[in-house]
């Protein structure tokens, strides 16, 4: 995997925290984003995702949270990974931010 520039770790939805949101401000392309806890939930969430999109092509969702919400069907394209994924990125980036 690439080296990235900054990797966010989104552990709650947008629809519990407005902070959530701030996240669109910080992104820059080249960076990493992963959805894990309820932050999958961000999944039903197209307009924080358009604008995601629109910055970063590096979007990941952990799929045992996503399976644990029953959000499968919501995945569509999107990225899943899995454990041993996660930890290869967070090794990979040294600049790790939690939302």
């Amino acid at each position: 995997m690439e080296v990235l520039v900054l990797l966010h770790l989104v552990f709650n939805s947008s629809y519990k925290t407005a902070t959530t949101l701030e996240l669109i401000d910080f992104v820059i392309p080249n960076d990493a984003i992963i959805f894990i806890e309820d932050g999958v939930y961000n999944i039903l969430n197209d307009s924080l995702l358009d604008k995601l999109q629109a910055t970063t092509k590096s979007i990941y969702y952990l799929e045992n949270d996503v399976v644990a919400r029953g959000l499968m069907p919501k995945i569509k394209e999107r990225a899943l990974i899995n454990y041993l994924d996660l930890v290869r990125l967070t090794e990979n980036n040294s600049q790790i931010i939690s939302w």
